[in-house]
């Protein structure tokens, strides 16, 4: 009956803004870490990609590599 009653003498409607800036101060927080997941998936898969440039480079360093000693093995 409490919360009956403090909602009729206008209590609830000063605790229902207190929840609505709760809940917007949430929902900001939530963007916040939605964009710093996105900008570290952005971050990761940049790096990912440099490591497999780096990959294809020494792979085709080797790959010249062993064509020069087949070919020198070649009669």
């Amino acid at each position: 009956m409490q919360y009956k009653h403090s909602l009729m003498m206008g209590d609830g409607l000063k605790e229902a803004s207190d929840l609505s800036e709760v809940l917007a101060a949430y929902r900001l927080l939530d963007d916040a870490v939605t964009v710093r997941c996105s900008l570290f998936k952005v971050v990761h898969l940049a790096a990912l990609v440099e490591n497999l440039r780096r990959l294809h480079t020494e792979a085709e360093r080797l790959k010249d590599q062993l064509q020069r000693r087949i070919a020198v093995m070649t009669p």
